[in-house]
């Protein structure tokens, strides 16, 4: 199977890729730039596409005979950027990457979000059936 991960060199899209890798499957990273485990993750036979996901022919190119996306590409504690930056990324991006998932004929579309999207929860613990109530604009951004 080929998987394509985005946001595969990040923390945990590296982890990811790790697990897939070692379970026998062919993995695309889809990073906008080149991190610490670029060259880790090569060797590992990772292949590693440098763009970002809003960057619908970086998408493209990332999605060639991919079943299985999972997207944990995101703007995320970014210093000075505007709000903009936010939308541009966890939503514009989220959406470029669902549109080609499905003109690739994707099986398999997992979106990773946050549980901040839940703000503070009023009766702990949260379920799926918690209010929406996120806290701040990243949060809000990936609701």
């Amino acid at each position: 199977m080929r998987v394509l991960v985005t946001g595969g060199t990040g923390f945990t899209g590296t982890a990811l890729v790790r697990r897939i890798i070692g379970a026998g499957h062919e993995v695309v990273a889809l990073d906008y730039k080149d991190g610490l485990q670029c060259d880790t993750l090569r060797a590992m036979g990772a292949e590693v596409i440098l763009g970002s996901v809003t960057d619908r022919a970086a998408v493209q190119r990332s999605m060639k005979g991919v079943e299985y996306v999972f997207h944990l590409a995101a703007a995320f504690r970014e210093l000075n950027v505007p709000n903009s930056f936010y939308d541009d990324v966890n939503v514009n991006g989220t959406r470029i990457v669902v549109e080609e998932a499905l003109r690739a004929g994707v099986w398999k579309f997992v979106y990773c979000s946050t549980c901040g999207v839940h703000g503070n929860v009023d009766h702990p613990p949260a379920n799926e059936d918690a209010p929406i109530q996120p806290a701040d604009y990243y949060q809000r951004t990936k609701y």
